[in-house]
């Protein structure tokens, strides 16, 4: 079933996009593989992406996430996302430190958006400080 797994990482971007991002935090669901991506500024933003896309799902699909899969980061694993996952029945699940081959599904994913936004910036000989506009558009795609 679509939401019964979701599955996330995060990308740190090794130049500052124009608009102020350093990062972005990717959402990939399991069964149907949409894909979200949200560029933020500060990892601490991670969890209020995530609020926001659950409340998404429940409002538009009418249905709740039931696992969320990610790494052990400092990002996931934290009060925040503790309480809001037993608040609402959702099973966290974490890979084991220094096994990013246990979150592939997303890091896969990771590795086919960076090379699809690194084609797109340089063909179109835009500035790579415009990353996140080739990051929504890379998802679309």
């Amino acid at each position: 079933m679509p939401f019964d797994i979701l599955h996330s990482d995060l990308w740190t971007s090794p130049i500052l996009s124009s608009a102020g991002h350093k990062y972005y935090v990717l959402f990939l669901d399991d069964f149907t593989n949409f894909l979200w991506t949200f560029p933020i500024s500060r990892k601490s933003q991670v969890f209020e992406m995530f609020q926001s896309l659950t409340n998404l799902i429940q409002t538009q699909f009418s249905l709740r996430v039931k696992s969320f899969q990610c790494d052990n980061g400092g990002k996931y694993n934290n009060e925040l996302f503790q309480q809001y996952c037993a608040n609402h029945g959702l099973v966290f699940r974490f890979s084991c430190p220094h096994t990013s081959s246990q979150n592939g599904k997303v890091e896969r994913k990771i590795r086919t958006i960076n090379n699809t936004m690194r084609t797109m910036l340089a063909h179109s000989s835009v500035p790579q400080s415009f990353w996140h506009h080739a990051l929504h558009m890379a998802t679309y795609l």
